[in-house]
């Protein structure tokens, strides 16, 4: 219901306090409030039709207060996370900063190292190439030696070869040691003999001329006849 003439005075407005969103509906309900103090002949329909406008206006008001309040809330919620996003980003960017120095500061003696590393590869490059000769030194030693010791092996074995071959021969000269001696005392006996016979064709010749008559001349032979004219 719109309140009448009587009840339409600034005084009744400040008997009860009221809030800022109280203070919102009145500023939003003057208007209307003046209406009615200045129409009280109007009909109970029309007051009645007025009354619900009045009523929809206060729901929508009330909605209108609630989404306030909710966005003031996610407003609030919103402004804290994004402040927490920020300290953990001044955070971050923080560490960040620190990890680069610290990381540029281990860069120096990385990149010295790296260095010392190409003059090491570049220093064994040149002593492989040094020692190429000496490697084909140390084949041709290495074949060498590999001759050398082949060359003992047959030494030993030509070495175990007349080993045995004295042996053998030392075991034929015991075996034919008797036959030899008795080819010797053969020996003997042969040269006495010869000597023997020698002595006696000695003796018959010495006696021939004694014993044998005069030796008969040969016959004189003839002159040869002179040739025809």
């Amino acid at each position: 219901m719109i309140p009448t003439s009587a009840k339409c005075t600034t005084g009744n407005l400040g008997r009860k306090p009221v809030g800022r969103a109280g203070w919102v509906g009145v500023a939003f309900l003057l208007p209307w409030l003046l209406v009615g103090c200045a129409t009280d002949r109007e009909t109970t329909i029309s007051r009645a039709a007025r009354q619900r406008e009045v009523d929809a206006v206060k729901i929508g008001r009330d909605r209108q207060l609630r989404e306030m309040e909710v966005l003031r809330y996610e407003i609030g919620e919103s402004s804290a996370k994004i402040a927490e996003g920020k300290a953990e980003a001044v955070e971050l960017a923080s560490r960040t900063r620190a990890m680069h120095a610290s990381l540029l500061t281990q860069l120096g003696p990385l990149r010295a190292a790296e260095q010392d590393l190409e003059t090491a590869k570049a220093r064994a490059a040149a002593i492989q190439k040094e020692l190429e000769p000496l490697r084909a030194l140390e084949q041709q030693l290495a074949e060498r030696d590999a001759r050398l010791a082949e060359q003992k092996a047959r030494l030993v074995a030509l070495d175990a070869e007349v080993a045995a071959a004295e042996k053998a021969v030392a075991e034929k000269a015991a075996a034919l040691a008797p036959k030899l001696q008795e080819l010797q005392q053969k020996l003997a006996a042969v040269l006495v003999l010869e000597k023997a016979l020698a002595d006696a064709q000695a003796a018959i010749a010495g006696a021939v001329p004694v014993l044998s008559p005069p030796p008969v001349p040969p016959p004189a032979t003839p002159p040869p006849a002179e040739a025809k004219k």
